[in-house]
């Protein structure tokens, strides 16, 4: 199946066109339904496949399997507002600020906001790692061991989904000085963050954009990065209007995302029909097709990359091949992450047998 056409499907199912002309052979479905499995697509298309008329919809028995996951999906979304909700006036009872970063706060701005697939919940709440990680103790919801920088697990038995409790709007650059300027933005945004209808608060498109930004690029460096996170994107885009979007741009190159965000652009042009003048920037079809390749091959967040096929070691080994193959990407950034990388392996050594994850990787 074509790129082309996939992508136009993909427009069409998120409302951006009004009829999907030509149609898919049965066995075309099938591999569009695998596709929509490996970038946790499955709600998205099956949005596009009502909208078909009757006799161009896939034969019956693939029809109903993703039928039965496309209202999985929105009882996720449901449930997910619900505990999102509940969370953000657990925290306010103990005088915390909070917010809900990507997920459910994205979701809200699909056509549907029962369509999108749901992963965990990242909440953040205000303090700082030792105020907040004291508060989920005193709570009893202070889940496994983090090696992370910027989150905390919930414990279990504190949701019905997944949570991450951040306590740091996001992970960052690898590089010092585009960190300082990363998070003193976010840091200041995320305090304008407002209550939406759904019962919790959500940061500002400023700091979504930035964020979410720096959250592909972290993800493309490292695991891998899917079509859902850049679809996300095309969504914070259309919502956004030229003011926000000229106050972004002058920023992105002190934030070192620069490169990640013409790459970003040129995907976004490309898979989702992202018109000019709702661009951050020129887009970069170089590092655009390298970006999109990977997504393309690895799916969502990387999980079905070729490198999961092999021992711990051929994986890591591969990993560090792929920072090399990525110095044209972006040379400063690349070189960085290596640099944490060793930096964190080796200081993380003693940390990792407590937790038992002793795995190679800082990352």
């Amino acid at each position: 199946m074509q790129d082309s056409r996939l992508f136009r499907f993909l427009q069409f199912a998120l409302g951006q066109l009004q009829e999907y002309e030509g149609g898919f052979s049965d066995e075309e479905w099938k591999k569009l339904y695998a596709l929509a499995v490996r970038q946790s697509l499955i709600g998205v298309f099956y949005a596009g496949i009502q909208r078909l008329p009757v006799d161009k919809r896939p034969p019956r028995q693939l029809l109903l399997r993703w039928s039965f996951q496309a209202e999985t999906i929105k009882g996720m979304n449901a449930l997910q507002n619900r505990e999102a909700s509940r969370l953000t006036a657990l925290f306010a009872k103990e005088g915390r600020r909070t917010a809900v970063l990507k997920g459910q706060a994205n979701a809200r701005l699909y056509p549907d906001a029962f369509i999108r697939q749901p992963g965990d919940i990242d909440l953040w709440v205000d303090g700082g790692r030792e105020s907040v990680e004291a508060l989920l103790q005193k709570m009893n919801l202070l889940g496994a061991p983090s090696i992370s920088k910027h989150h905390l697990e919930l414990a279990k038995e504190g949701s019905e989904v997944p949570v991450e409790i951040h306590f740091k709007p996001a992970a960052g650059s690898r590089n010092p000085k585009s960190y300082r300027a990363l998070m003193e933005f976010l840091e200041r945004e995320i305090l304008k963050s407002e209550m939406v209808p759904e019962g919790f608060y959500v940061p500002p498109l400023q700091f979504a954009l930035v964020m979410q930004l720096s959250h592909i690029y972290q993800h493309f460096f490292g695991s891998g990065i899917g079509l859902r996170q850049l679809m996300d994107y095309s969504q914070l885009l259309r919502a956004s209007t030229p003011e926000i979007r000229n106050e972004i741009s002058p920023l992105l190159r002190s934030m070192g995302l620069h490169h990640i965000a013409a790459a970003l652009m040129w995907v976004e042009q490309e898979v989702f029909g992202i018109a000019d003048d709702m661009l951050l920037c020129t887009p970069d079809a170089r590092r655009g097709r390298v970006l999109l390749r990977e997504v393309m091959e690895g799916g969502n967040f990387g999980n079905y990359a070729e490198k999961y096929r092999h021992s711990v070691f051929v994986r890591w080994l591969k990993d560090r091949v792929h920072a090399v193959r990525h110095l044209s990407f972006d040379f400063k950034e690349v070189l960085w992450c290596e640099i944490r990388y060793w930096i964190a392996t080796v200081k993380l050594i003693p940390k990792r047998i407590r937790v038992g994850k002793l795995g190679l990787g800082g990352r």
